[in-house]
């Protein structure tokens, strides 16, 4: 597993792209004026000490940053320049690219940016093209947007997924192409039987599990599950992190129902308490789900909601989510606000009774609102913005009053959000992350929804 960090300062590489023949010194004024004030606005900036005169110095200066682990390359164009000095860096260091033009028309800036940034055009390589005007902050609030997407992209290469199960009762929604997530998102999709889980679940002693049910006890505000459903549920969470640990997973998603619901119990403990730990987990090996719950939890650098969408009301836009059981607790209010209930009747007589599961209300807050779908094969994301608000019992029994809640009060037309609902599962994370969001799928190649 990646060592987790989190994206608040990512690393901003720089290369100041000039010509020998050209008032390069003059430009070089505006750079460092220009580093100075990323600086003192918070940005994290590596490089620039050198101007690349020629192609081989900013490919070689690119590299280099490339190798010191820079989320993004900026190239700074000073003077007129020949655009492959850009061009041939870009295609080489497959990095989230900048162009940066300064304003002042004696050294030919704008010029010099203006056909670097048409060349990326024309070979295919997406980028942020920006205009720097001294006394300016706008330009920093645009970097830092594109930074921290950048920084998410790089986190999700080389991330490896644990899918334990298959295909949940025929949600087409949920499933994704091994080789399309590889080459969009960089993850790795590993597929690991539910059995195996079940398998190590067996080997761990009842009093390892009372132990974490003992915790369980003193930390939440009730737990009236049956103690044996508990107790399998408490093994599945032990079992699930010990092949996590040997298979170096990043984050997973597991089936469920209907064999392990039906058979054994819920994953309901794993899923609250691995969420709670960082290991953003999907119910029914919803592998869209998972990847859109891992970038949300980089982006907010917490655990991300995974529910379904049972409810929207034109009139108070508010949306209502309730998950099938389970969701990361650390979103309650407080510890003592959770209960560990078992499912309802209709779920006990279609698969097991006494099975647990979670209840509770999100804190209220600032969300944003993501889902990863495809339309004929290419990816999209829905993303708006809205605030969680608390939630009566009488709200909760208007849908499955056993289950953990997020009542959502929408900015958007909920008419737009209605017919832009691609799956029955709706994530989210606290705080403002539309922007960022919406840069990431700009250099994904994904379409998005934005409402």
């Amino acid at each position: 597993m990646k060592e987790e960090r989190s994206l608040v300062y990512p690393r901003i590489g720089v290369v100041f792209v000039c010509r020998k023949e050209r008032p390069w010194q003059l430009a070089q004024g505006f750079f460092q004026r220009f580093l100075q004030s990323m600086r003192n606005a918070g940005l994290q900036i590596i490089g620039g000490e050198e101007p690349a005169f020629e192609e081989n110095d900013a490919i070689a200066q690119a590299r280099g940053l490339e190798q010191q682990g820079v989320d993004c390359v900026c190239y700074a164009i000073g003077t007129w320049i020949h655009s492959e000095q850009v061009v041939s860096a870009a295609l080489q260091v497959r990095l989230p690219t900048i162009v940066m033009a300064f304003r002042s028309g004696r050294i030919g800036s704008l010029v010099g940016s203006a056909v670097a940034r048409g060349s990326l055009d024309e070979v295919g390589i997406p980028h942020l093209y920006t205009y720097y005007v001294e006394g300016s902050t706008d330009l920093f609030d645009e970097i830092k947007v594109f930074s921290r997407a950048a920084a998410v992209m790089n986190e999700l290469r080389g991330k490896r997924f644990g899918l334990f199960g298959g295909r949940s009762m025929g949600m087409y929604t949920a499933t994704a192409d091994p080789s399309q997530v590889k080459k969009l998102f960089g993850v790795e999709i590993e597929h690991v039987d539910q059995y195996l889980v079940i398998y190590e679940a067996e080997k761990i002693p009842d009093t390892e599990a009372n132990l974490v049910l003992g915790q369980m006890k003193e930390k939440f505000g009730e737990v009236a599950s049956p103690e044996e459903g508990l107790r399998r549920s408490i093994k599945l969470y032990l079992a699930l992190k010990k092949v996590i640990n040997e298979k170096k997973l990043d984050f997973i998603g597991v089936k469920c129902p209907p064999e392990v619901l039906s058979l054994y119990t819920s994953y309901c403990v794993a899923v609250a308490f691995l969420n709670n730990e960082g290991i953003m987990t999907a119910c029914e090996c919803d592998i869209n789900g998972a990847i859109t719950m891992e970038i949300l939890h980089e982006l907010a650098n917490g655990p991300a909601y995974f529910g379904d969408v049972l409810d929207i009301d034109y009139e108070t836009r508010i949306l209502t989510a309730a998950n099938c059981g389970s969701t990361a607790t650390d979103l309650a209010k407080t510890p003592k606000e959770v209960r560990w209930l078992s499912h309802p009747e209709d779920i006990a007589r279609a698969f097991r009774e006494g099975i647990p599961c979670v209840q509770f209300v999100c804190r209220p807050g600032e969300v944003t609102c993501a889902r990863l779908s495809r339309i004929e094969g290419k990816y999209c994301m829905l993303i708006f913005r809205g605030q969680t608000v608390e939630g009566t019992e009488e709200d909760m029994r208007r849908t499955v009053f056993e289950y953990p809640h997020a009542f959502i009060r929408m900015d958007c037309d909920p008419r737009s959000l209605v017919q832009q609902v691609r799956s029955n599962h709706i994530h989210f994370a606290y705080g403002d992350h539309r922007k960022e969001l919406v840069c990431l799928c700009k250099m994904l190649g994904v379409e998005p929804i934005s409402i």
